[in-house]
Order: C-alpha cells, then sequence, then structure tokens
C-alpha cells in the first residue's frame, strides 16, 4: 500500500463515501461497467491538472502501486499501471498498459492494449457544475472483464469499494494543490 492511500484512508471521514455516487451495470456474462460520480469544489481545469499528471497518481490513488510512461508508437499517451490490494486474506496484484486519449478539458478516454484483463476501457468525463463554474462533477467509469477466470463478483465488490475512496483522495489532492 503506497503512502497516499494510508492519508487519504486515516483523514477521509465516513459520511464522505455517501457523496459518491457509485453504480455497476452487467454487460454480458464475464464484463461489467462500474461507473462513479462525485462534485469536487474546483473548476474542471483544477481538476484536469490533478488527474492528468499521470506519474503522480500513486502518490494518492489508493491501491495504485506504478504508473509509469511508456513510449507510444504514434506519440501518443501510454501508461503502465499497477494496482495492487489485499482484502479478505487474498491479495491481488493487476498490470495493464493503457493508451490515454486527452480531450481538454472534458474527457481523457483510456482503454487498455496489454495487460491482465480481456477488457479494460473507459472513461474521465468532467463536467462544470451548473449552479457554481468553480465546482466540476467528476465521472469515472470502467468496463472490465478478467481474462482468466475468477470471483466476478469479488472484483465488482473491490471495485465498488475502492472508487468512492479515489474519487476522494482526487478531490482531497486538488484541494492540496490548489488551496
Amino acid at each position: 500500500m503506497n503512502s497516499g492511500s494510508k492519508t487519504i484512508l486515516e483523514t477521509l471521514p465516513s459520511q464522505k463515501l455517501n457523496n459518491v455516487e457509485v453504480w455497476t451495470e452487467k454487460i454480458d456474462r464475464d464484463r461489467y461497467q462500474i461507473s462513479a460520480k462525485l462534485t469536487i469544489p474546483h473548476s474542471p481545469q483544477k481538476v484536469w491538472q490533478v488527474i492528468t499528471n499521470y506519474e503522480a497518481l500513486p502518490d494518492f490513488i489508493p491501491n495504485l502501486v506504478k504508473c509509469q510512461r511508456l513510449p507510444h508508437p504514434e506519440s501518443g499517451i501510454r501508461f503502465e499501471q499497477i494496482g495492487s490490494k489485499c482484502a479478505l486474506h487474498f491479495c491481488f496484484s493487476a498490470r495493464v498498459v493503457v493508451d490515454f486519449i486527452e480531450h481538454f478539458p472534458h474527457k481523457i478516454q483510456f482503454q487498455m492494449v496489454e495487460g491482465d484483463f480481456k477488457v479494460f476501457l473507459g472513461e474521465w468525463k468532467l463536467l462544470p457544475d451548473c449552479d457554481d463554474e468553480h465546482f466540476s462533477e467528476l465521472h469515472y467509469s470502467l468496463q472490465i472483464a478478467p481474462k482468466i477466470p475468477m470471483p466476478i463478483a469479488f472484483l465488482k465488490k473491490q471495485l465498488h469499494q475502492d472508487l468512492p475512496v479515489n474519487l476522494l483522495a482526487i478531490s482531497q489532492r486538488v484541494s492540496e494543490v490548489f488551496s
């Protein structure tokens, strides 16, 4: 576990987890989409600066232990990411090489080109709050299917627990950087 996960988990009031909406949709037999949404008290441009500083993400995103830039054959954005989590006496680690496509300042699409899943793709969306331009709605959506047989219920449960913490960690980081 990285030091960022310890910080966010120790300082996060449990009621804040309720501010994150999370929902799951079954796409087919072994493919799910999990989505989350959080309002952040900063402009989309400020949130964008934090979530596109990919190399710094492991400093504050729990269970993300590595995010390293790799060469891209077409001058795009490619990163190797490694996540690790232990739960219920079971440790799980996964590696993905992901290509990112940025549509400043509102959307980042990503798709695995190599890794430990059959499917791993999704997007970040940043929307200005309708009532206050200094607030943003941060949306995260991930389609995922395991490459090897594994209990999909376990994977869904872990993602459902981790996404609120991850989005709140981003919100906290934006506040630290811009306050």
